[in-house]
């Protein structure tokens, strides 16, 4: 299974913190990449770091989706890629307690949030 966790939805108030998270997420994502011996061959976790999407809607449920793309990019218009039996769900922070937080600790919170997170999964 090939994970990706980002922090790629962001707005002006939390870009730098997207920033700080993006080494830490991409080196874990790397390195928890394997066989599970699942069926999911992806598992995509995003962090959303966009507080007016609190108010707009929850976080993303977990889905399991048989294919995620293929057709044809709407800007390029080249084949987009195609992905197969994909996972994906997202993750919401406290944006108040994120605020309290000096910069560095961010990654830990993120982190933790990210770990419990992952009870879904079991599920």
């Amino acid at each position: 299974m090939k994970l990706s966790i980002d922090a790629n939805i962001c707005d002006q108030d939390t870009k730098e913190i997207s920033f700080v998270l993006h080494k830490p997420l991409e080196t874990i994502s790397k390195e928890l990449s394997g066989d599970y011996g699942g069926s999911m061959k992806h598992l995509w976790i995003s962090f959303e770091l966009n507080e007016r999407h609190a108010g707009l809607r929850p976080p993303y449920p977990f889905r399991l989706q048989k294919k995620v793309g293929g057709g044809r990019g709407k800007l390029t218009g080249l084949p987009a890629p195609q992905h197969e039996d994909v996972g994906h769900y997202s993750v919401r922070p406290d944006f108040r307690e994120l605020r309290s937080l000096p910069l560095e600790a961010a990654v830990g919170y993120a982190l933790s949030l990210i770990y419990e997170s992952t009870a879904v999964l079991v599920e």
